[in-house]
C-alpha cells in the first residue's frame, strides 16, 4: 500500500514500504534509494508502521558512497556493449567527479574491465598498451 511519503525532484510520491526507504536532511530520491519526506510522516511513525523488525535509516555519506560505487561496478560488469560502458564511463567522469574519484582504487583493480576507445574508433576491454609493443 502506497502510504509513504517520498521526496524526489517533482515533488512528493507515496510509494509502498521498501528496504531502499532512508531520511535525509536535503537529498531527494533517485533511482537508487528513496528519501522519506519527514514533513510529512514523522520518522517515528513511519518506524512503527513498518514495526521493529525492519528499519528506515538515515542515508549516511558513506551508505551513499557505497551505493554510487557498487552501481558503478555493476555497470561496468554488466552485459551492456562495450561503447555504451565507455560512453558512462566517461559521463560519470565529467559529470559526477567527487563521486567518480572516490572509487579510484577499486577502477584501478578493474582496469582490464574498463572499456577504452583505440584510435580506430573501436572499443575494447582487457587490452594493454604492453600487447601492442611486443
Amino acid at each position: 500500500m502506497p502510504i509513504f511519503p517520498i521526496r524526489t525532484r517533482s515533488g512528493v510520491e507515496y510509494v509502498p514500504y521498501s528496504k531502499d526507504i532512508y531520511t535525509h536532511d536535503n537529498k531527494v530520491s533517485d533511482n537508487d534509494f528513496k528519501i522519506l519526506e519527514t514533513k510529512i510522516l514523522k520518522y517515528e511513525s513511519a518506524q512503527a508502521i513498518i514495526g521493529p523488525n525492519d528499519r528506515i535509516n538515515e542515508l549516511s555519506q558513506e551508505v551513499y558512497e557505497a551505493r554510487y560505487q557498487n552501481n558503478l561496478i555493476a555497470y561496468i560488469r554488466s552485459n551492456r556493449d562495450v561503447k555504451e560502458k565507455a560512453f558512462y564511463v566517461l559521463n560519470e567522469y565529467k559529470n559526477n567527479l567527487t563521486n567518480f574519484r572516490r572509487c579510484h582504487i577499486t577502477l584501478k583493480g578493474m582496469i582490464s574491465e574498463i572499456p577504452m576507445e583505440f584510435i580506430s574508433g573501436s572499443y575494447q576491454t582487457g587490452i594493454w598498451i604492453n600487447d601492442y609493443t611486443k
